[in-house]
């Protein structure tokens, strides 16, 4: 018997239910697209003596002391994060996208600023200006979709509308505009939002909760260095630990910092899960293919990903990169029609800018 087994036997109720759960996985298809299987790695990482400890604040700045170790190991998740991703700054506490997207939004504008981001029923996120959400009681959305259904190949249909998306920053004038989404089975190319949000001077954040994986593996266009903000989930197709993560550059680092603490102030950072993001980009760059499925100690694995079934793409704009060898292989995602191929490749962005005024824009 294992040391975990041993652990779980002074609890036989919730060690059955574990075991029925492991059971579960093992034996019914996972067509969800939130979820994924880790590796033993971050298992056993998210499960050690870290979640003992308090650690409020940031490395060398902590409210508790005793977090000596705790700042080594938050250093390392963000260096490994911006090394992973080519950013210049990472924040690693969010514990979900969920909390990402409204730091975000905390430390780029102000109550009452319109954000234009997609609607929820043509793929968008909660957080995307659902009414439902807490997000919508502070700021101003207003929503873009896709284009009708067409059996046209030459005019394909349900992509993003780009028309609409440079119509509604004209006439709204957003402070900014948001990419990204959960039920869009196409690439997204950050690159058209990008050019829109420059011709009406509002800022540009990419939620890449979905894609962080096949961005991180090459195989979907990067937003980084496009985006002025890029939130992502760390649980997806990065196949990590639960949890979220911000990527901006240096000139917004100290606003996303504060935005996420104090700014959204919580129980503390949850210490098993960051050391398991610090596990999650360091498996990113191992160079093998995904395939196995879960293991019989409560493993990773099975089939796929959570349905991302999606069209491959034909250019992608750097090479693949290999991805793990524990677990299932990442989806891929189908590529936008191109429409707006033309526009330039926005480069590096690196805003000096005040917080954006809402709810109209200031000029």
């Amino acid at each position: 018997m294992s040391s975990y087994e041993t652990a779980l036997a002074a609890d036989p109720e919730v060690a059955n239910l574990i075991g029925q759960e492991l059971n579960r996985q093992q034996t019914t298809l996972q067509l969800i697209a939130s979820e994924n299987f880790t590796s033993p790695a971050v298992l056993a990482a998210s499960g050690s003596v870290l979640t003992n400890k308090y650690s409020e604040g940031y490395p060398g700045r902590r409210y508790y002391g005793g977090n000596q170790f705790i700042d080594e190991v938050e250093d390392l998740a963000r260096t490994r994060a911006t090394a992973l991703f080519g950013a210049e700054h990472a924040n690693v506490q969010p514990h979900a996208g969920a909390n990402a997207n409204l730091a975000a939004y905390q430390a780029l504008l102000e109550p009452g600023a319109t954000i234009l981001a997609m609607r929820l029923d043509h793929g968008g996120h909660l957080t995307h200006g659902s009414p439902a959400s807490i997000v919508s009681k502070f700021w101003r959305f207003v929503s873009y979709g896709v284009t009708p259904e067409s059996h046209d190949e030459s005019n394909p249909g349900e992509i993003i509308d780009f028309d609409q998306v440079a119509h509604l920053a004209k006439t709204e004038k957003p402070a900014l505009i948001v990419a990204g989404s959960t039920a869009y089975a196409r690439v997204i190319d950050p690159r058209p939002f990008r050019e829109i949000a420059d011709s009406v001077g509002a800022l540009f954040m990419f939620d890449a909760a979905h894609p962080a994986g096949l961005i991180a593996g090459g195989v979907h266009p990067s937003p980084v260095g496009v985006a002025d903000v890029v939130t992502l989930t760390t649980h997806k197709t990065l196949r990590g630990p639960r949890g979220g993560a911000i990527l901006c550059g240096e000139e917004l680092a100290k606003k996303i910092d504060s935005a996420v603490f104090p700014g959204l102030h919580r129980p503390g950072p949850r210490l098993p899960s960051r050391v398991g993001r610090h596990r999650q980009p360091h498996a990113a760059r191992r160079p093998a293919a995904l395939r196995r499925g879960p293991d019989r100690q409560g493993g990773p694995g099975g089939p796929g990903p959570g349905g991302h079934h999606v069209q491959p793409q034909h250019h992608p704009r750097r090479p693949a990169l290999a991805l793990p060898d524990v677990g299932p292989a990442p989806g891929d995602r189908r590529r936008d029609d191109g429409r707006h191929g033309h526009h330039r490749d926005a480069g590096r962005r690196r805003p000096d800018r005040a917080h954006a005024q809402g709810p109209h824009r200031r000029g």
